[in-house]
């Protein structure tokens, strides 16, 4: 079946995958999969969902692609509906296709707002494959990025309260690991810092969820600098923490804004949205970004859909809701099993962390067995190794007698391996 044919960029599953259905997915033999990662975290409205199948159809008869420089109706109505759900004075919108693109866009914003060039990511942190994405992640190399980094780019450090960098207790160290780091940037930088770039709860890094006060405290230290705050919403997006965007749980509003993976359900689409005293200045420095496929109509149409439904469904709600009942389901595991180390999570962006209990070190190796073992019991998860955490998101849609099904199949899972 052309197998032979793929560049093998990423390991590949001994299953093929056929259709979907909701949450779950069907294999070439029709054998049924719950799915806990809605594709790689995008599939927030299920898979095959009607409203959003029938609006990509309907959009390709019409147009697929009309060219720079030329918009349609289903942009208007994607950006109409994407500001519509924007944190106060975001407002003005860049319709990319992929995550990685919506990153440099964000970064040249950045870049040519400022003048400036300095860009400060954070340890574990993930922001995309391309070379400004990737220079500004905080674990390249694991993506196979054997070169120097962009010139510039420097790390904060994680505040990965379960296991601290600064070997700190929230709330008493007063967010230790943010003045730690500004050390590091005073002594490491020329000054010129142009933006940090952050995820709300970092995603590809384990599941890490900020304190409370985190971002307000950062947001002080970047008006030192004066710099820009630029919020990676590609995974915790469109509802996915239980409000339309990860940053809403914290008290500030930054002053760039990506999505991407959740915002087409499955579809690619990127949106980069920031404020209009920043486009205005952009604008008078005259600044380009052309690619081949901004503001294409066919995947506004998908954005559109995507954020209608999440809207007519109450899937925001649904989000909270069942996220906090699967976290209480996985405490409960946490309390049985020495292996889970931590389990943490907002709405329904959820991770297990395995350890040794003898050594409370990470287990990669123990983790990556079970999540095989998790695939032959139809339970499709995501697992990374770098952080030895299951990483799990569902689509928003997912129901407690699903949730309940994917706990026991756990449950037997965790059992045959503590």
């Amino acid at each position: 079946m052309g197998k032979n044919n793929i560049f093998s960029a990423i390991p590949s599953k001994e299953i093929n995958i056929e259709s979907g259905e909701d949450c779950y997915l069907y294999d070439t033999n029709n054998n049924k999969y719950l799915d806990l990662g809605a594709g790689i975290w995008c599939s927030i409205l299920g898979h095959s969902n009607s409203n959003l199948v029938n609006a990509i159809i309907n959009q390709g008869k019409k147009l697929i692609h009309s060219g720079s420089g030329f918009y349609s109706k289903s942009v208007y109505e994607a950006t109409e509906q994407i500001c519509s759900i924007m944190p106060k004075n975001l407002e003005k919108v860049i319709l990319l296709c992929t995550g990685s693109e919506a990153t440099e866009c964000a970064l040249k914003i950045a870049n040519v707002y400022t003048d400036k060039y300095e860009i400060i990511g954070m340890e574990r942190g993930y922001y995309g494959i391309t070379f400004g994405a990737q220079s500004a992640s905080g674990f390249g190399s694991l993506y196979g990025m054997t070169f120097p980094r962009m010139v510039g780019s420097h790390k904060i450090l994680a505040p990965y309260c379960y296991r601290c960098p600064v070997k700190q207790e929230y709330p008493d160290c007063s967010f230790f690991c943010l003045d730690v780091s500004k050390k590091l940037i005073d002594s490491n930088t020329s000054g010129k810092v142009a933006a940090f770039i952050f995820e709300p709860i970092l995603a590809a890094g384990g599941i890490i969820i900020p304190p409370r006060g985190y971002f307000k405290r950062l947001r002080e230290i970047a008006e030192e600098y004066d710099a820009l705050l630029i919020d990676d919403e590609v995974s915790t997006g469109i509802g996915r923490t239980g409000k339309w965007f990860g940053i809403q749980h914290y008290d500030i509003v930054p002053d760039i804004l990506y999505i991407s993976k959740t915002l087409g359900g499955g579809f690619p689409i990127a949106a980069v949205i920031t404020k209009p005293e920043i486009e205005l200045k952009c604008q008078e420095k005259h600044m380009i970004h052309v690619q081949s496929h901004m503001f294409d109509p066919l995947p506004a149409a998908s954005a559109n859909a995507v954020i209608k439904e999440v809207k007519a469904k109450n899937l925001i709600e649904n989000s909270k809701k069942m996220g906090v009942y699967f976290l209480n389901k996985l405490e409960d595991l946490k309390e049985k099993y020495e292996i889970i180390g931590d389990v943490r999570g907002k709405g329904l962006m959820l991770g297990i962390e395995i350890i040794n209990p003898k050594t409370n070190k990470p287990n990669p190796d123990l983790g990556q067995k079970m999540e095989q073992e998790l695939m032959k019991k139809k339970l499709i998860t995501s697992f990374s190794s770098f952080a030895s955490v299951f990483r799990l998101f569902p689509p928003l849609i997912i129901k407690k007698e699903e949730i309940d099904n994917a706990i026991e199949i756990f449950n037997e899972v965790f059992h045959k391996y503590d």
